[in-house]
C-alpha cells in the first residue's frame, strides 16, 4: 500500500501542471483575440469618421437646398477648364475682398497717441469707407462707435457706397476728413472712433436719407398714427429705419416699423426716463433758438445773411 500511494502523488502533480499550461494558453489567446477585435474596431471607427467627413467637406446638405436644386458634386477636368476660361473672360466693375485692416483713420491720424496709431494701418478718408483714387473698394464696417452698434452702421456705410457708384452722393466742397470730421470722438484714443449718432446723419445726410422735420410732420398727418414717428426720431436712437424714411432706399416698411417697433421701444423706458429726455430736448430747442437769434442779430450789426440749417463735415 505504500508503494501504491508513492506511485499516485506523482500523477495527480502532473496533472495540475497540465490544467495550469492549458489555462495560461487559453487566457494568452483570449487576450491575443480580445486585442485584435479591439485594434479592428478601433480602425474601423476612424475609417467611418473619416468618410464621413470628407463626405459633408464634398456634398452640401441636401435638405438645406432651395427647390429644383442638385447637391454640388466635385468638377469633372473638363468642367474646371471650362470654368477656368470663363473666368479669365470675365471682367468685374466691382469688386468685394475680405480684407481686415487693423484699424486707423484716414487723415495721417494723431500721431501724439503713439500706443494705438503708430501700428495700425489708415482707413479711407471719405467717412472711413472709400479712398477718392479707388472708389470701388469699399472698407465695410471696421469704425467704432462710442455708442451704438457696428451692424446699423455697416448697412449705412453700404448704402452710402451704392449710392456713390450711382453718382448719387452730394458731397460738401469744403467737408473736412478723416480725422477732422466732426463726428470724431473726443479724446482720440483710436483714430477710427465715432460718435455713433453724428456719424450716422452725417453720411445720411451725403444721400439725402437723413429725415428733416418737415417730412416727419407731412407724413406724420398722412399715418394713422400722427406724432409718433417725429417722437421717435427726437427721443430714439438713431436706427436704420430712420435713414429710410426719405431718399433713394425709402421704404414704406420702414414707416410701420418706425410708428409702431421703435415707438414701442420709446414707451415701454417708463414715464421718468422719457420726461427727462423730453425736458433735455426742450431745453436743447430754446438754446438753439436762441443762438438762432443772436445770429441774426449779429449779421444784421455786421451787414451780412444769416444761414441757418446748413450742413457741416
Amino acid at each position: 500500500m505504500c508503494l501504491s500511494s508513492t506511485k499516485h502523488k506523482p500523477t495527480t502533480s502532473t496533472n495540475t501542471t497540465t490544467n495550469v499550461n492549458n489555462h495560461n494558453k487559453t487566457m494568452k489567446s483570449a487576450t491575443t483575440t480580445i486585442r485584435s477585435r479591439c485594434r479592428t474596431s478601433i480602425l474601423t471607427c476612424v475609417t467611418l469618421l473619416m468618410l464621413l467627413s470628407l463626405s459633408a467637406a464634398i456634398l452640401p446638405t441636401v435638405s438645406a437646398l432651395p427647390n429644383n436644386e442638385t447637391p454640388l458634386l466635385p468638377m469633372t477636368k473638363r468642367q474646371r477648364n471650362k470654368r477656368k476660361s470663363t473666368i479669365a473672360s470675365f471682367s468685374p466693375r466691382t469688386t468685394i475682398l475680405p480684407i481686415t485692416p487693423r484699424g486707423g483713420g484716414g487723415g495721417g491720424g494723431n500721431l501724439n497717441n503713439k500706443r494705438h496709431e503708430l501700428d495700425e494701418d489708415f482707413l479711407p478718408s471719405e467717412h472711413f469707407i472709400i479712398n477718392k483714387r479707388r472708389p470701388r473698394l469699399a472698407f465695410i464696417g471696421f469704425v467704432r462707435p462710442n455708442v451704438g452698434a457696428i451692424p446699423p452702421m455697416s448697412e449705412l456705410q453700404v448704402m452710402w457706397w451704392l449710392c456713390n457708384l450711382r453718382g448719387q452722393v452730394k458731397r460738401l466742397s469744403s467737408a473736412p476728413t478723416g480725422q477732422n470730421a466732426s463726428y470724431m470722438v473726443l479724446g482720440r484714443k483710436y483714430p477710427y472712433g465715432v460718435d455713433y449718432g453724428n456719424y450716422m446723419h452725417r453720411v445720411a445726410e451725403d444721400i439725402d436719407a437723413a429725415p428733416t422735420l418737415s417730412s416727419l410732420l407731412q407724413s406724420s398727418k398722412r399715418n394713422k398714427h400722427p406724432w409718433r414717428a417725429l417722437y421717435t426720431y427726437c427721443q430714439g436712437q438713431a436706427h436704420i429705419p430712420l435713414f429710410r424714411l426719405r431718399g433713394p432706399f425709402a421704404s414704406k416698411m420702414c414707416w410701420d416699423v418706425t410708428t409702431n417697433e421703435l415707438w414701442d421701444v420709446c414707451v415701454r423706458r417708463g414715464a421718468a426716463e422719457n420726461i427727462g429726455l423730453l425736458s433735455v430736448t426742450i431745453v436743447s430747442f430754446w438754446m438753439n433758438l436762441a443762438a438762432c437769434l443772436l445770429e441774426c442779430l449779429w449779421c444784421l450789426c455786421c451787414g451780412r445773411r444769416p444761414s441757418f440749417f446748413t450742413r457741416y463735415g
